[in-house]
């Protein structure tokens, strides 16, 4: 990602500019305000909330796990809603509720979602994330679905080989493209197995999310 130019990343990743953020003050109105602020174009999956999204923990279903997803790892690394006491002059009382808003004409084509844990020689010490087939940026309109995958070898010797959907002769195949090998490898052509397999492949570095 590093090695590509500005305007190619500004063309598949990011936001297209700052987004607004409101500050609304619950104590006195006129303490409240607009300003800028900035999506990192990577969105890593902070340490602390691994224990809610991790693959293998127990749910019902997987629409759960995607619920869990939604609601906790894009709310806090979009939205990013917090709240705190009002420093306006040192003399308001009141709580500031912060949090970003969000345009969907200005929602990027891509998201990309990094798992720092991976990112290591040393085996992983927790679960994969689970990474849903679909999510929604809440509050905009914007939907996306699971398209590819970046992962890393065992021994946490990183290269770039991904494991994402491709169209041949009409037909959808999950595939996995080694850059090492340059070759392709068919996975399957069953979109429910295709489906399960890239929602938990192993050692993800960076997950790659398609708009709708």
């Amino acid at each position: 990602m590093d090695k590509l130019s500005l305007e190619m990343k500004s063309r598949i990743a990011g936001f297209s500019g700052p987004v607004c953020r409101s500050l609304i003050c619950l104590g006195n109105n006129s303490h409240s305000r607009v300003q800028e602020t900035a999506i990192p174009m990577l969105l890593d999956v902070p340490d602390h909330m691994k224990d809610s999204i991790f693959a293998d923990k127990s749910f019902a279903s997987e629409e759960q796990l995607e619920k869990e997803f939604n609601s906790i790892f894009l709310y806090t690394s979009i939205i990013r809603e917090k709240k705190f006491k009002c420093r306006e002059y040192g003399e308001c009382t009141g709580v500031v509720t912060a949090r970003n808003l969000i345009d969907p004409l200005n929602t990027p084509p891509f998201l990309y979602v990094s798992d720092p844990t991976n990112f290591t020689e040393k085996e992983n010490i927790r679960p994969n994330i689970y990474f849903p087939e679909r999510i929604e940026i809440r509050n905009s309109s914007a939907a996306y679905t699971l398209h590819g995958r970046v992962y890393s070898s065992s021994n946490g010797d990183h290269f770039f080989t991904d494991v994402c959907y491709k169209i041949i002769n009409t037909t959808k195949y999950l595939v996995l493209i080694d850059n090492l090998h340059n070759n392709i490898k068919v996975i399957t052509s069953d979109v429910i197995k295709a489906g399960k397999i890239l929602r938990r492949y192993p050692r993800t570095v960076y997950a790659c999310y398609k708009k709708l």
